[in-house]
């Protein structure tokens, strides 16, 4: 069925629940995410952002302990009734394997983006600031850039006003520190290929 369908759907709006149900009743024959209602197809991955999952997982698993922090990899991730991304990493403030409340807040959010900038910096970045995640983080592989955005805000009011007053671009070279583990540097090297 995921054969004929279009990359996003205008309509109809599904909900988390409807999403679950298709999923588990074998719909999808592609991985797919729920954003906003709507069902978007996950490309397959190329080399370069297998690699940078892989990368990153590893450097903040080494960093973090497991009894404080759950590093969660392509992880459905439940936003609010109508949306269920798939982001490439997470990180819950809460040990590992303990069972997230409904509509968990991540402390921080990676999406690693080779084909799919446009849509990470687009309507995922707008949903990731409207369910007030604090900290999302693009690897941006065509600028060989990490992009943080942080201060989530909604300049219009609307659906499509939300976005990040503080956005900064690092290179390699460069490290970050995450915003609520203020102690730990993230170099750009130990996630980017």
């Amino acid at each position: 069925m995921m054969g004929d369908m279009p990359t996003a759907t205008k309509t109809p709006r599904f909900s988390v629940q409807e999403y679950m149900k298709m999923d588990r009743a074998g719909v999808f024959e592609r991985r797919v995410e729920l954003i906003n209602g709507r069902i978007h197809r996950t490309p397959a991955q190329a080399h370069p952002h297998m690699w940078a999952i892989s990368k990153s997982s590893y450097a903040f698993r080494s960093r973090l302990s497991p009894a404080q922090f759950w590093v969660i990899v392509q992880g459905t991730l439940i936003l609010d009734r109508n949306s269920a991304p798939d982001p490439d990493l997470y990180i819950l403030d809460s040990q590992e394997g303990l069972v997230p409340p409904l509509y968990a807040r991540p402390i921080l959010v990676l999406e690693i983006s080779d084909k799919t900038y446009s849509r990470d910096s687009g309507v995922k970045l707008r949903k990731y600031a409207s369910a007030g995640i604090g900290d999302y983080w693009i690897m941006n592989f065509k600028a060989r850039q990490i992009e943080v955005y942080r201060d989530p805000v909604n300049v219009s009011g609307g659906p499509k006003g939300w976005r990040y007053n503080d956005t900064k671009h690092y290179h390699h070279g460069e490290s970050i520190r995450m915003l609520l583990a203020p102690n730990l540097d993230m170099a750009v090297d130990e996630l980017m290929p």
